[in-house]
């Protein structure tokens, strides 16, 4: 009996024993076993299977406070921020006191915009543990969201007088010292940095980034690489790599590299857009318009991408009946549909000029030629949209059946619109069509200019600064654009635009962030390359890049002046080529000159001339469009104003530069926040 239980114990007591390894070999793994998977992936940055590795931590131990934290640090790299959030909660349930749970509280705080709250977590934790390094750290990360940066640059120096191989810090500090343009304190802490941190990817992604900033793409792919060998799942490296292969017009790498991005990555749509610029400038369009359209598919609302397909649609070869035309002008129709109900009329004209470009002879185009019409009919302008109809009617055939008979509109209207001419300015005094007597607006070039933009997209500048054309289009009357596109410095674009006498030119450079844009934009004479007026303009939001360049035509508009005839003459009243829709208004007052008296002025805006040019004032009393009439009123006693001689008008506007700037700190802030 005794030995029969002795054997019994001993095979219960190997039972206990072997269990663990037992379930273990079924798939059944200890709560700390995950924990450690979990880690091991948060440290290879891939944060799903960490998030999985963790959450599976917690169904074996749903009190494992590690796992809580593991997953906080996670969302928070994976920007969801709410989710982070909950696990701090969760955590700090078990623990209140954790400094680590509340100095990513303090970050998560940052970032969702409520700065009390993170000042206050990151105080509790220096109250707990006064040289704790990453609550110095978030101190410092508030004073660069107040623009505080000296006062940042000292805490992230006294946390490296702490632990001089701190990481965050010594990256900060590399970063805020590249945007501060001091390269040689910038190089010494990554130097530091790649000597603590050697086989470190996040490092070797932020030496490859501060070189591709310097321009020197040799070093910035021999970092990236690195960073890419040591983890795989560097998505940001990956991106900044295949955008120094479009640099250097190594465009298979590129897309081979670029090509490798999941979908699921939240730079999947950058990486898309790269690869269609690269397909772009070998030539095949479509595999560039397949990628840009991918990159919109992700990010329906990346404006860098929509304009760069647009452009690419607008200046192809592609067939005029291919599909894909009418596909793209359908969606600015649809914009302009909506601006057009919010009675924002110059936004909706904006999207039907576009649609037009791109599309030039499907029913798409011809309900979009119609629609562009109406608007200039809403902006009562009703002979430019007999003009516009005209147009339509002479070169487009019938539209087919559809809602409203659009051809029956088209001829209803030109023939109501004829019988109104009757009553007009320009009638009275014999003109049957205005808009061929109309004034030439002043012409100019208009330039990117590549060196001067630091752009999330690459190449954007340039697609920027043509889509700034189609909106100078707004402003037809004044406004005429000979030519566009990128040049490489000042005296590049000012002999293009002397060689090809325009009257003015223009150079604009651009910032870029993922939410905001500034632009420059300097108005310089053609003819001796002297600088008029600077512009510094910026936007955030949504349509950041379509609203900043609407503000800078409005403005540019708006400074411009006014040059016209005399066409014809009875007793005081006059003829002259401007009106409403060169911004003309009754009672404006225009100096009149002998003709070919007026030049453009060396130094400003305006028109120079001599007083003794002067020969008399014209007063507007009656507005047509593109016409006026008015009283003359001659200066002296002799009347010498003649048929042909010249009208001016001057707006008054500021002799400094204008500055609407979006806060460039927000940039700054967002890479540190990204610093591991």
């Amino acid at each position: 009996m005794g030995g029969n239980y002795n054997i019994l114990a001993l095979f219960l007591a190997v039972c206990f024993f072997c269990l663990p390894v037992l379930l273990s070999a079924q798939g059944t793994e200890s709560a700390v076993d995950l924990y450690r998977r979990g880690m091991e992936a948060q440290e290879d940055e891939n944060y799903y299977l960490a998030v999985e590795k963790y959450k599976a931590a917690l169904d074996v131990n749903p009190y494992y406070l590690e796992a809580m934290k593991g997953l906080a640090q996670c969302f928070y790299y994976l920007n969801e921020y709410q989710e982070s959030l909950r696990y701090i909660t969760l955590g700090k349930k078990y623990n209140k006191n954790d400094a680590e749970l509340l100095a990513l509280e303090g970050r998560v705080w940052i970032v969702l915009g409520d700065l009390n709250k993170a000042q206050a977590e990151f105080s509790r934790v220096l109250t707990l543990e006064p040289n704790n390094i990453e609550a110095m750290a978030g101190i410092a990360l508030l004073d660069i969201a107040a623009g505080r940066t000296s006062f940042a640059v000292k805490q992230f120096e006294q946390a490296l007088r702490i632990s001089p191989s701190y990481r965050q810090a010594l990256l900060a500090l590399v970063i805020i010292n590249q945007q501060l343009m001091n390269y040689p304190a910038a190089e010494r802490y990554l130097e530091l940095a790649l000597r603590h941190h050697s086989n470190d990817a996040l490092v070797h992604f932020i030496a490859g980034k501060y070189y591709f900033k310097r321009g020197n793409y040799e070093q910035a792919e021999r970092h990236l690489a690195t960073a890419l060998a040591l983890n795989n799942h560097n998505e940001q490296a990956r991106e900044l790599l295949g955008r120094i292969y479009f640099a250097i017009q190594n465009y298979d790498r590129a897309t081979q590299v670029l090509g490798a991005l999941p979908q699921g990555s939240a730079l999947y749509y950058l990486a898309r857009y790269t690869m269609a610029k690269s397909y772009e400038e070998k030539g095949d369009i479509d595999n560039a318009i397949i990628n840009y359209r991918r990159a919109l598919g992700t990010r329906p609302d990346d404006e860098a991408s929509r304009i760069a397909l647009e452009n690419l649609i607008i200046g192809s070869s592609l067939p005029e009946t291919d599909p894909r035309r009418a596909e793209q002008a359908s969606v600015r129709v649809k914009q302009g549909d909506l601006f057009r109900s919010k009675y924002l009329l110059n936004l909706a004209l904006l999207q039907y000029r576009i649609a037009v470009m791109l599309d030039k002879v499907s029913s798409v185009s011809k309900q979009a030629m119609y629609d562009m019409a109406n608007i200039y009919r809403l902006r009562d302008f009703p002979m430019k949209y007999l003009e516009k109809l005209k147009v339509i009617r002479d070169t487009m055939g019938p539209a087919g059946p559809g809602p409203g008979d659009l051809d029956k509109t088209i001829s209803n209207d030109i023939e109501r619109y004829e019988y109104q001419k009757k009553n007009l300015v320009s009638s009275k005094w014999g003109l049957d069509d205005q808009y061929k007597e109309t004034s030439t607006p002043l012409s100019m070039d208009v330039f990117n200019l590549r060196p001067g933009s630091d752009v999330l997209h690459p190449g954007a500048g340039g697609e920027f600064t043509k889509f700034f054309t189609y909106i100078l289009f707004l402003y037809e009357k004044k406004i005429q654009v000979e030519h566009s596109g990128d040049i490489s410095s000042f005296e590049e674009g000012f002999r293009k635009a002397r060689n090809a006498y325009t009257d003015f030119f223009l150079i604009l450079s651009f910032k870029e962030a993922e939410r905001s844009i500034n632009v420059e934009c300097g108005l310089y004479l053609s003819r001796t390359g002297a600088l008029l007026h600077k512009f510094a303009l910026g936007a955030t939001g949504n349509d950041h890049v379509q609203s900043v360049l609407l503000s800078l035509g409005d403005k540019l508009n708006a400074m411009l002046p006014l040059r016209g005839r005399i066409l014809a003459r009875q007793f005081d009243q006059a003829l002259i080529d401007l009106g409403g829709m060169h911004g003309l208004k009754k009672d404006d007052k225009l100096l009149i000159l002998k003709k070919g008296s007026v030049s453009l002025h060396n130094e400003r805006v305006g028109f120079s001339y001599n007083d003794s040019d002067v020969v008399g004032e014209f007063t507007v009393t009656g507005l047509d469009e593109a016409v006026s009439e008015g009283t003359i009123k001659s200066k002296g006693y002799y009347d010498l104003v003649n048929i042909g001689d010249e009208v001016i008008f001057e707006p008054k506007v500021k002799d400094t530069t204008e500055k609407n700037q979006a806060a460039e700190t927000g940039g700054l802030l967002q890479d540190l926040m990204e610093l591991r």
